[in-house]
């Protein structure tokens, strides 16, 4: 997978759910047949990119908030990226 797929693939998240993006095991592991040094780069190269874009980024085992529910991200989910309110 080179950098302008990971682009396009965080750009087709955000053009999904702009608030809530999720990256799965599946996803990124199967899906994309990546190894598992692989997908632990392109998930430190995903959570760098979507913070730059003003999300909050919460990995596997990690507790996070959204939408008032306070949650952890469970095994099969590598990230977890929530948009953080903009401020006025």
């Amino acid at each position: 997978m080179t950098l302008e797929d990971l682009s396009n693939i965080i750009e087709h998240k955000i053009n999904q759910n702009k608030d809530f993006i999720k990256f799965t095991f599946y996803e990124l592991r199967v899906k994309h047949n990546l190894s598992e040094d692989d997908s632990n780069i392109a998930i430190k190269l995903i959570k760098q990119k979507l913070s730059n874009y003003g999300y909050n980024v919460y990995l596997t085992g990690e507790k996070y908030t959204y939408n008032s529910t306070e949650s952890v991200v469970p095994t099969n989910i590598l990230l977890i990226a929530i948009k953080s309110p903009t401020i006025k």
